[in-house]
């Protein structure tokens, strides 16, 4: 509904970027067979802070972007306005979160990132608050803690820790004893605990 009240934007010959594109020319790939399939978008951008980044071969035009934390959403719907890009394809959770925090002004000029909302991306970025949240709402997801001395009561034989956010496989440690659990968590920056469950993940 809040899409439908903005102005109709209507771009000739209109392009799309992919941000953080490092090596992650298979993505690079399907986004190019799907705009080659629809015929929608006439130029694939790509942008990262590495200047000699991989992903760079893999599209039309390579823009040597400042680090996200130095990039302000003026810079970037500029950089857009000026090449026609009228859809974002955020690649990695930093992105997510910038481009979910300033999407009105995006969508203001015609420019649509591909996120979901600040509070949807917020909660499935910190994987306590994700748990949380699902549990809440009656789904049967494997509970978090923030400390082992929470198991009380939960029985666990061996646990999994690993960071609160960020990259779940990052520095992961799986099927551990207490003693090893606690010991791996001196590793992390905010270590989260959970009981480890055999089974099929969905």
């Amino acid at each position: 509904k809040e899409e439908q009240e903005l102005p109709p934007v209507s771009v000739e010959h209109p392009s799309i970027l992919i941000t953080s594109i490092s090596k992650k020319m298979p993505l690079i790939d399907a986004v190019r067979n799907a705009t080659d399939k629809l015929a929608q978008f006439q130029l694939i951008y790509g942008c990262d802070s590495h200047e000699f980044c991989i992903g760079q071969y893999g599209v039309d035009e390579f823009w040597h972007c400042p680090p996200l934390d130095e990039l302000t959403a003026e810079d970037v719907i500029s950089y857009c306005l000026e090449h026609k890009i009228t859809a974002i394809i955020p690649t990695r959770n930093a992105d997510l979160e910038f481009y979910a925090r300033y999407l009105p002004l995006f969508q203001k000029q015609g420019i649509q990132p591909m996120v979901s909302s600040l509070e949807t991306i917020t909660t499935c970025l910190d994987k306590k608050q994700f748990a949380e949240t699902l549990l809440k709402n009656r789904f049967p997801v494997i509970p978090a803690f923030l400390s082992l001395d929470e198991f009380q009561a939960f029985q666990a034989d061996l646990y999994v820790v690993k960071e609160r956010k960020g990259t779940g496989s990052q520095q992961i440690g799986l099927q551990l004893t207490r003693e090893e659990a606690l010991e791996h968590s001196r590793k992390l920056k905010e270590p989260l605990f959970q009981p480890y469950i055999k089974g099929v993940e969905w």
